[in-house]
């Protein structure tokens, strides 16, 4: 771990980076490193990749794992990080009362998900009537077709008889709130497997990427030209093909996309000595 902390962020000091930074390092982009990450953290059974439309609300750590000292006297939400998918709607947090005091404020607070396109803003003020000692809030979670990252948003108490209405001390008055996207993206491939074989008098060569198993979301790819090999064989970029790099977009519902690749013509070209090869790469899908 401290080899990670100082290669990503300069420093072993956690306190001292940005929260959605190190999740972004830990839980990556990808949707295979996104589950890798969901098991880890245990977001995520090992059978499970969160089926489109699943319901899913979880409380993973529970506020009994603090320190009496650590705690609010007050007020504290009974759990300090949930997990709640897309398809589940909304996710329901608890706040315990301990003290005399009848009174605290609630709000969300953005991190990587965003209030009004992730997530129902939610700030009001509680009060818990005599022998009450657990409340519930709602918060809506607002399902899309976009694949993208698992994202947080938080969950604060405050005081709501100050003017600036600060955050309660105490560890258990902040709860993490992590919404599992549900869509899936599908994986990309070449259409055609093996050796694509183009007629040297074409003008350019096309070649089709498709979108395989699933197509929510918006999702891309880079693209270019390569070498494959140093041979008598080898097509020399700019002679035999124009070299070409680029971006494919996919838009949701969207499976296939092609690869336009320049052909230069020569006079009096010999097609036998054509008889060359050149390579595509798709990455960063």
């Amino acid at each position: 771990m401290r080899e990670f902390l100082i290669k990503n962020f300069g420093t072993t000091k956690v306190q001292d980076i940005n929260e959605a930074e190190l999740k972004n390092k830990l839980e990556g982009t990808k949707l295979i490193e996104r589950i890798g990450y969901r098991r880890k953290t245990g977001f995520l059974n090992k059978k499970e990749i969160v089926p489109k439309g699943a319901v899913i609300r979880r409380e993973n750590r529970m506020a009994t794992t603090l320190e009496e000292k650590d705690r609010n006297p007050n007020f504290g939400f009974t759990c300090l990080h949930h997990s709640v998918s897309e398809g589940a709607r909304y996710v329901r947090i608890k706040i315990e009362k301990k003290g005399n005091v009848d009174k605290v404020g609630v709000r969300t607070k953005d991190g990587d998900a965003i209030s009004g396109k992730d997530y129902g803003l939610l700030n009001e003020i509680m009060e818990f009537k005599q022998g009450k000692k657990v409340a519930e809030v709602q918060i809506t979670i607002f399902d899309d077709e976009q694949w993208e990252p698992d994202e947080d948003f938080y969950v604060e108490l405050f005081d709501p008889d100050q003017d600036e209405k600060p955050r309660l001390p105490g560890a258990d008055t902040r709860t993490t709130v992590t919404i599992l996207d549900d869509d899936k993206p599908g994986v990309l491939a070449f259409k055609e497997k093996g050796v694509y074989k183009h007629i040297a008098t074409d003008k350019e060569c096309r070649i089709s990427v498709q979108r395989l198993h699933a197509a929510d979301g918006i999702i891309t790819c880079q693209f270019k030209t390569i070498e494959i090999s140093k041979s008598d064989r080898t097509a020399t970029p700019g002679k035999d093909y124009i070299h070409t790099e680029g971006t494919l977009t996919f838009e949701s519902g969207n499976q296939l996309q092609e690869i336009v690749i320049e052909i230069p013509q020569r006079e009096n070209d010999d097609k036998k000595e054509r008889d060359e090869i050149f390579g595509v790469q798709i990455f960063d899908a």
